[in-house]
């Protein structure tokens, strides 16, 4: 499972959140750095089968842990390459404190 989240992550850098893939297809949905959060945030609330790591896992989320609320911005269209690195760096802190 978090091998797949790490390989999501990198390809969600990589594609701005899906802003590089627009020329190819307008209608593409296209996800801020906050936004591809809250969702490995709720696949983790509903979905992921280790509740320990869970509840873990969402309770540094919300507390803002590794910084999240600031590296995760709202932005898509005008945000930085740095910006979008910092979704898969900060899901690899997060995953190396919650397993630990």
């Amino acid at each position: 499972f978090w091998k797949l989240l790490h390989v999501m992550s990198v390809g969600f850098a990589e594609q701005a959140g899906g802003l590089a893939l627009q020329e190819a297809s307008p209608s593409i949905r296209v996800f801020s750095p906050h936004e591809a959060g809250d969702v490995v945030r709720e696949y983790m609330a509903f979905f992921f089968n280790c509740e320990k790591c869970s509840t873990r896992f969402i309770g540094k989320y919300d507390d803002c842990s590794f910084d999240r609320c600031r590296l995760l911005g709202d932005e898509t269209v005008g945000a930085s390459e740095e910006t979008w690195q910092q979704f898969p760096l900060w899901l690899w802190q997060g995953h190396n404190e919650i397993s630990i």
